[in-house]
């Protein structure tokens, strides 16, 4: 663990999102079939329009939430348009929890909760890749820095 270059940032799995983009696939389908069969073009361009859009909200939410963990913190960030940060240093933390339900065991991803010692609402980041691994890590790196603090 030595090794990680830190800060290292991590984003929200786009599997997390798979029933996101089945919708708007079906929503574009619908459109090209009643444009194709039925030679409709309004409607088949209003549900044109709510699957990129559903694109693109996909994408901005995927791109816009990231987990960083420092030498020091973690810091979670999420937001398009309003945009909330929540940070708490190694030291507040007391506890790691992940939770994954069945279609995300399946799928391999999964929620990491990061309680701390205020006693606040547990700091979540949600359709997290590999979770275990990166709660792993996490709680190796908190250690070896409470060590460190220890040992000065």
């Amino acid at each position: 663990m030595h090794n990680l270059k830190l800060p290292i940032h991590l984003k929200q799995t786009r599997i997390g999102y798979l029933h996101d983009y089945v919708a708007a696939v079906v929503f574009a389908g619908l459109g090209i079939f009643l444009f194709m069969q039925l030679h409709w073009t309004l409607l088949p361009m209003i549900l044109g329009s709510f699957a990129i859009l559903f694109f693109v909200i996909i994408e901005l939410h995927v791109g816009s939430s990231t987990l960083t963990i420092d030498h020091d913190k973690v810091l979670i960030s999420e937001g398009i348009l309003a945009r909330s940060h929540s940070s708490t240093p190694f030291h507040n933390i007391s506890d790691f929890h992940t939770h994954q339900g069945l279609w995300e065991r399946i799928m391999g991803y999964g929620t990491l909760s990061i309680t701390t010692s205020g006693g606040n609402e547990p700091m979540e980041f949600h359709k997290l890749k590999r979770v275990h691994q990166h709660r792993d890590a996490l709680l190796h790196l908190v250690q070896h820095h409470l060590k460190g603090k220890h040992a000065e």
